[in-house]
């Protein structure tokens, strides 16, 4: 076993590190300690099993790296932290952003509702005022239509009656012509020349106009009467009047 051990375990791990160093730095073995042991062990396995002897595991103790070192792979953890921080920052800030965006779309759109339900109500309103002001022009039209046509009718009643009138009236004193051109035949017929004369002295008498005077002045030759005889007559008129 001390044979084993001294000649053939320890220079197979030994030159498989002093090997493995020449690929890998001491930070590798710190940052990748799982995967630098699992090549180990393969490697080793394999290297024994020569022997007939079976590994059962190669485990990688503590690494003691200079100090220098150490602050290299601090200061590297250090900055992948802060750059895990940054984008999970840069990531929230986008995230922020995205809600912010997202908000303000909501925002806009609940404004762009809000503006078309108030174009749609004005426009129902506007539609309302038209309809309304259509229907009370057709009621006017129909109005004015109905005291036009009523007005129309009146007019033609009134004409009909003026006419029918008119018709009466020409009929009446067609008649009355008639009766009067009948009753002057007659006359004629029945007084000859005489009938006329007296149609005429009736119309005067009808008139009230005087066939002979109040007073009559005659006297000198012949039957004619001078100025003296006029003026007696005016006289004599005169006051009979006041009488």
């Amino acid at each position: 076993m001390r044979n084993l051990v001294n000649q053939v375990l320890e220079p197979i791990v030994g030159n498989y590190f002093r090997n493995s160093a020449q690929s890998y730095t001491v930070l590798d073995f710190l940052a990748n300690r799982m995967q630098r042991q699992g090549e180990a062990r393969a490697h080793i396995s394999k290297a024994i099993m020569e022997y007939d002897v079976q590994s059962v595991d190669t485990l990688i103790g503590d690494i003691t790296p200079p100090q220098e070192l150490m602050k290299t792979l601090t200061d590297r953890k250090l900055a992948e932290e802060r750059q895990k921080t940054f984008r999970v920052e840069e990531s929230t800030e986008v995230t922020r952003q995205e809600l912010e965006k997202q908000k303000a779309l909501a925002d806009k759109q609940r404004e762009i509702v809000g503006s078309e339900q108030d174009v749609r109500i004005a426009e129902m309103k506007a539609n309302a005022v038209v309809k309304t002001a259509s229907g009370e022009s057709d009621a006017a039209a129909k109005r004015a239509e109905g005291h036009a046509a009523a007005a129309r009718r009146v007019g033609e009643a009134d004409a009909d009656v003026i006419a029918m009138k008119g018709r009466r009236e020409a009929e009446a004193i067609e008649a009355i012509g008639r009766a009067k051109a009948d009753a002057y035949d007659a006359g004629v017929k029945a007084m000859g020349d005489h009938y006329g004369m007296l149609q005429i002295f009736t119309v005067l008498a009808d008139k009230g106009i005087r066939l002979t005077p109040d007073v009559l002045v005659s006297g000198g030759k012949e039957g004619g009467g001078s100025a003296a005889d006029g003026m007696l007559a005016v006289l004599l008129r005169e006051m009979m009047a006041k009488k």
